[in-house]
């Protein structure tokens, strides 16, 4: 018993690899010189969290890619309600462009208050709604081809007059995206009132051939 916890122990990455910092969104520009900054002090990634109400992190990580080479960049988290998967899919493959194999996507329905009072959008059934975003982020991302038909209308948010997501890529990057084991973390996460859930669920999306 005690060799094998050795041999779990000895596997781990160094204590570095493990190690983050969270740095304050609040403000683009600093943020960016901290993510600068960190990197030169030896930090090997850093995760922001995003807020309804300060700048975006995609954008803000997209700038420090461009003066970083080597620290990893995570969202904690993004929301999916008010982005379509397909417009995150975007921006993931711009940032993976500037910075390969160095995003770290966590996403999650976030809160009620947040999703329902701030942005206006209902939320009826997160963890359902979770499962079909990653669907189709999965399929653009990994296959560079989605079609998708939302289990329930009315549910989601992104739909107008239709109730199925369609698209085909031509861009080499999704090929070159698919080449890197890189990360998506999706969670559910708050109080259990009505449809929400109680603690967290965390569906780990690395890429295998099974995917």
């Amino acid at each position: 018993m005690m060799e094998d916890q050795s041999l779990q122990v000895s596997s781990l990455p160094p204590i570095r690899e493990r190690v983050g910092l969270v740095v304050n969104g609040s403000n683009a520009a600093i943020a960016v010189k901290t993510i600068v900054a960190a990197e030169a002090a030896g930090v090997r990634q850093i995760w922001i969290a995003q807020s309804p109400v300060l700048p975006d992190v995609l954008t803000m990580f997209a700038a420090a890619a461009t003066r970083t080479s080597t620290v990893r960049l995570g969202t904690s988290i993004t929301p999916t309600y008010p982005r379509h998967p397909l417009v995150l899919a975007q921006q993931v493959l711009a940032l993976n462009d500037l910075a390969p194999d160095r995003l770290r996507l966590g996403i999650g329905p976030s809160h009620r208050f947040i999703i329902e009072d701030i942005y206006g959008l209902q939320q009826k059934t997160p963890l359902a709604h979770l499962r079909e975003y990653l669907e189709v982020l999965r399929a653009a991302l990994w296959q560079g081809k989605v079609d998708h038909r939302w289990t329930n209308c009315r549910w989601s948010p992104y739909m107008g007059m239709s109730c199925s997501v369609s698209a085909s890529y031509w861009n080499s990057s999704f090929t070159y995206i698919s080449s890197y084991s890189w990360t998506i973390t999706a969670s559910i996460g708050g109080t259990c009132t009505g449809s929400n859930y109680r603690g967290s669920a965390c569906c780990p999306g690395r890429r295998t051939s099974n995917a």
